[in-house]
């Protein structure tokens, strides 16, 4: 009897080390899938600050692309607007020349240099220039 009660206490012994043990492995599997866990939660933040950012980028991309699509805009009015220009102080030049041709009248030679009409002409004409 008392080599099996010493076997049955060997043998509760070697049960209560086993659950220990058992214990132990299930605490340290508990720790590494929460580790696990934090570490994903954290890969998960990142990764959604990230597609912020993107996105922040992206919109910025696409206002300065509208912002450009609109200088270009306003460049091409500019070069219009300088044509014009140029051709209304031409047009003007060329009015003030029929005009002093007119205010000649018949036989009148606005090209004839030693004239102070002509000379008048031209510095009309470089002032409108």
């Amino acid at each position: 009897e008392q080599e099996a009660a010493v076997a049955a206490k060997a043998e509760a012994a070697r049960l209560k080390a086993e659950q220990i043990a058992a214990a132990e492995v299930a605490a340290a599997a508990s720790l590494a899938a929460q580790i696990a866990l934090s570490r994903a939660r954290h890969a998960i933040m990142l990764a959604a600050k990230m597609c912020a950012a993107a996105a922040a980028r992206k919109q910025a991309l696409a206002t300065a692309r509208a912002d450009a699509k609109r200088a270009e805009g306003a460049l091409a009015k500019l070069a219009i607007s300088r044509m014009l220009g140029d051709l209304a102080k031409e047009a003007l030049a060329e009015g003030a020349r029929l005009r002093l041709e007119a205010a000649l009248g018949p036989g009148g030679d606005l090209d004839d240099p030693e004239t102070p009409l002509q000379e008048a002409l031209r510095a009309l004409l470089a002032l409108q220039r």
